[in-house]
Formats: C-alpha cells, structure tokens, sequence
C-alpha cells in the first residue's frame, strides 16, 4: 500500500530504545491528542514503578492533517510526554476509511521497530489507557502469548432511551455468559477466564513477530478490527483476550449508542446454538491437536459435503480448518437473535450454566438447549 508522506516531526526522549511501540492512526481533526500521549508517558509496570521514559514510543499517522493542527501537535513535548513520531500524508483514495488508517500506522510501527521492540500495540486517537495498559500486554507475551486483545469499557449512556439501556444492559449479561460457556466447552490454554470474544480498536497488542506473521493485513473499512483478529485465528497465533484489559473510549461508545435499535439482529446466538458451536469447536480442536481427526468425522458428524471434508483436511492450522468447517456445516449456521428474546436467553444461560456446575440434567425450562447440548458431547467424531 502506498502512502504519499508530506511531512514528519518527532520528539525523541534520550536512549530511546522502545520496547513497545503504540501505533494511533489520526483521522478527527477535534482530537486532542495531548490526553493520549500523556497516558502513554505516565505508563508503568506491575509493580507501580514508572516505565523507562526511552521504552516506549508512539507512531502518530495523520491521513492529511490541517497545518493549525499540525502546528498544535507539534507543542506536545516535554519530560511527561513519550517519545513519538508523527508522520503526515494522503492515503490512496481506497483505503481513506478507519481500516485502511489502521494498517497504515502499524504497517510504520512495524518499520520502526527495534531489535528490543517486543509489543506493537494500537489504540483510538481519543482513547483513555489505564497506566498499565503497555505493562500487562508485555506480561501476556512473556507468558507466551502473541496478540493481546483488550476490550472497550462498557459505557453507560446517560441521555439514552431508558428500553435502549436495558437492551444494552441485556446484551452484556448475555454476552459474559456466552463468554463464560465457551471458556468452559472450549477451554484453551493461554486464553483462559475470563476471557471475552469482542475485539477493540481501542486495545489491541501484536508481538512484533506475529504481526509480521500477519502480512499482508486486511484492511476493511468496517470491523477492521475484527478482520485483524480473523487473521490471526486463522494463523493460530495464540491471542490472549484479557477481560480486565479495557480502555475508555468515548468515540467507540456514542457509535454503539448511535447504532442500537430495539428491532436489530443481535451479533449473538439463541443459547442452543451455542452451547452447539462451542461444544463442536472445542471436541474438534481437541482431535485436530491429538491428530486423529479425519474426512469421515466431517462428512459424519458435521454433515458436511465430501469434497469440502476433504478440502477442510488440507488446511495448514485449525483456524483455517475451523473457518472451512463452519462455513460448510449445516449444522453450524448462523441463527440470529432477536433482542426481545434476550431475557429468556440469559435465564437458560444462567440455569445451563449452573446445571452443568452442579452436573445434574437442570430445570426443565432448559431441556431443548439440554438435550442438544447432550447429542452433541455424545457424537462420536472417531
């Protein structure tokens, strides 16, 4: 991808040596980017003690920044600011949407790091980082990880229809839960709970070697953000999704605000489908790793055609496998969920959830998700 520079300015704090790298794509004119950058020099470790001021740097991309507010960046500096780089420029006519921003800045993260640069992380222009933010996600990469995943706090809108709220509300009980499930059907091992499965422009950490993996990134320009994440599922890249990583976001809220509606598919699942998923996701990675699994479970178990069993074989990583199985199984198509249904949902969830806990068959209220989920534990994927 070109990007044709016009301009670049830096603020170089001595022995700068970054150990981890912020990308910031730049698009609002309105930002202040002061908040940003002064979140990012007050960064410090587990412990409380302050970070190096030279290990972290931050890469600002402007995709054709005014010269009044260039010249206002440029005033950014001091001993509370990090080290950063602001580089200015036109994004070709394709890729100026908030996707195509995204690669362009860690695409430039990625050409300034160092030797000792372990993390490229990205966030929002007007997001607000706790003061560990860079700390945990190096932490996860120490323990083996190679992308962290953090999450948009959960906002509260206080000039929102009150029967708006309460479906907002609904949906992140309902979202925990499924969250909850999956980490118990589909345990993995560097992603343990709580874990989640919403990606977040406002927080996401590659290893520099991982998001090399990734080349070429995808760059849509809707749910950019998802599409990273795709890639690296598909690369088995082990992401660890932090639930305690969240990151204020005040961009991020008021376009959830302005995008709910109370008659509008929800991205989520009826508890049936899946409890289905996670448990066939789960058993089907199992036989993948123990390299047992084989056409005839595919074709069997998933109902899938034979060439498409055959083809799904020949993927190089589960997660290719996965996406390839999940496109071909009729058993594993998408069933939207109404948000008036999200109620007697959240009761099954809670109810199944507890049931399982207690490893009795549950109230009845739940045997259609119960009997399910007990066909599809008892399949025999040999």
């Amino acid at each position: 991808m070109t990007f044709h520079v016009r301009r670049r300015a830096a603020h170089a704090r001595a022995a700068y040596r970054p150990s981890a790298i912020v990308a910031i794509p730049v698009q609002d004119e309105g930002v202040d980017l002061g908040n940003i950058l002064a979140a990012l020099g007050a960064q410090c470790d587990l412990h409380g003690h302050a970070l190096a001021p030279a290990s972290v740097a931050v890469l600002l991309l402007f995709d054709g920044c005014s010269d009044a507010r260039w010249e206002r960046m440029e005033t950014l500096r001091g001993s509370h600011m990090p080290s950063w780089i602001a580089i200015d420029g036109d994004l070709p006519e394709a890729s100026r949407h908030a996707g195509g921003a995204r690669r362009a800045a860690l695409l430039k993260a990625l050409a300034l790091a160092a030797p000792e640069t372990t993390l490229i992380a990205t966030t929002n222009a007007d997001s607000m980082v706790p003061a560990m933010w860079l700390a945990r996600q190096i932490d996860w990469l120490a323990r083996g990880c190679e992308v962290v995943m953090g999450m948009a706090q959960r906002p509260t809108f206080d000039d929102m229809d009150p029967a708006l709220e309460s479906q907002h509300r609904l949906e992140m009980v309902y979202a925990r839960w499924l969250d909850r499930i999956d980490a118990m059907l589909d345990p993995i091992d560097h992603d343990p709970w709580p874990r989640h499965r919403t990606p977040s422009s406002a927080s996401l950490g590659f290893k520099r070697e991982a998001l090399q993996a990734m080349l070429p990134l995808p760059a849509p320009a809707h749910a950019h953000e998802q599409a990273l994440i795709q890639r690296c599922v598909t690369l088995d890249l082990k992401i660890r999704a932090d639930a305690n990583l969240q990151v204020h976001n005040p961009s991020l809220a008021a376009l959830h605000a302005g995008g709910m509606r109370s008659n509008r598919p929800l991205p989520f699942e009826p508890l049936v489908h899946a409890v289905t998923r996670s448990i066939l996701r789960g058993q089907l990675r199992a036989r993948h790793r123990a390299g047992t699994l084989s056409a005839e479970t595919l074709t069997g178990s998933f109902a899938m055609p034979t060439e498409h069993a055959h083809a799904a074989l020949k993927m190089p990583t589960f997660g290719r496998l996965w996406h390839e199985v999940e496109h071909s199984s009729p058993l594993l198509q998408h069933t939207p969920l109404l948000p008036s249904h999200l109620p007697r949902e959240i009761e099954a969830a809670l109810a199944w959830f507890n049931a399982c806990m207690a490893g009795s068959t549950g109230p009845s209220t739940l045997a259609p998700a119960k009997r399910q989920a007990r066909k599809v534990a008892s399949l025999d994927l040999s």
